[in-house]
């Protein structure tokens, strides 16, 4: 009688999700206690007669199978954090003195235009 109402929790909470082919931590432990009475145990070996019985193989294949196969690991969460600078190429570096260049003639031009505004009043 405890394997069949353990048997019946366990249809009743993840027979959707396991027809999925989807196990869930809940439904694996409610299988597991279901396997773990005396008449549970037969589940674990459960075999389909030659004619392949259709609710048999289903049974077999989706319900138990999704929760008897081995579960992948959960992905572990992401780590966004940088821990090194980022490395970039010669060739993209721009060189202190490039940005130099530009400023300077800039500033003599605009000098030169004052000077010259101020001659012109």
């Amino acid at each position: 009688m405890d394997c069949n109402s353990q048997w019946g929790v366990f249809v009743s909470e993840c027979e959707a999700e396991t027809a999925r082919g989807e196990c869930s931590t809940r439904c694996h432990g409610l299988l597991a206690a279901a396997m773990a009475t005396p008449h549970g145990q037969a589940l674990e070996s459960c075999t389909c007669t030659e004619r392949e019985d259709q609710l048999c193989t289903h049974l077999r294949d989706n319900i138990l199978g999704a929760c008897t196969k081995p579960t992948p690991p959960p992905p572990s969460p992401s780590d966004n954090s940088v821990t090194s600078p980022p490395v970039t190429s010669p060739e993209n570096e721009v060189e202190p003195t490039a940005s130099a260049e530009i400023i300077f003639p800039s500033l003599l031009l605009c000098a030169l235009l004052v000077i010259r505004l101020f001659y012109m009043l």
